[in-house]
This record gives structure tokens, sequence and C-alpha cells, in this order.
């Protein structure tokens, strides 16, 4: 039950910070992630780390992250981030 609930929140964080928008433009490195999504490093570090481990996204080279395959269908889908939002 715990990992469902950490599952859907951190959905639910990828969905309200527009991460999966962000991500779609290129991979991009922790830095620059940090200061698009208005988060510490290592806050962005955690949030993508555990979005990896999801599917949502996915590890680059150069310490890059990019879209993962469960992420894609989010980007641009106002009723998909509507739903996780309810």
């Amino acid at each position: 039950l715990v990992a469902g609930f950490v599952s859907s929140q951190v959905l639910l964080a990828c969905v309200r910070l527009r991460v999966f928008d962000v991500l779609a433009e290129g991979p991009q490195d922790v830095p620059a992630l940090a200061v698009r999504l208005g988060l510490t490093e290592e806050a962005v570090e955690r949030l993508l780390d555990a979005a990896v481990s999801l599917g949502l996204a996915e590890r680059r080279r150069g310490g890059r992250y990019g879209l993962g395959s469960l992420g894609a269908p989010m980007v641009g889908n106002a009723a998909l981030a509507a739903m996780v939002e309810h």
C-alpha cells in the first residue's frame, strides 16, 4: 500500500511541476532542471530518480535525465494530468 502511495505522489509531483513537458524539450542535467523546476538540485535528483524507477523518466549520458516511455504519454495530455491531480 505504501509503495502505491509513493508512486502516486511521484507522478503527482511530476505533473504539478510539469516535469514531462520540460523533459519533452530534450534531456537536461540536474542544475538546469533545478532552475526550471524551482527546486534544489538534491530535490531534483530525488524526484527524477524516483521517476526513473517508475519508468516516467530515463537516465541519459552526461548525468542528464530524459523522458521515459511511461512519462511520454503525459506530455500535453491535459485530461490525463487532470485525472492524476484528481
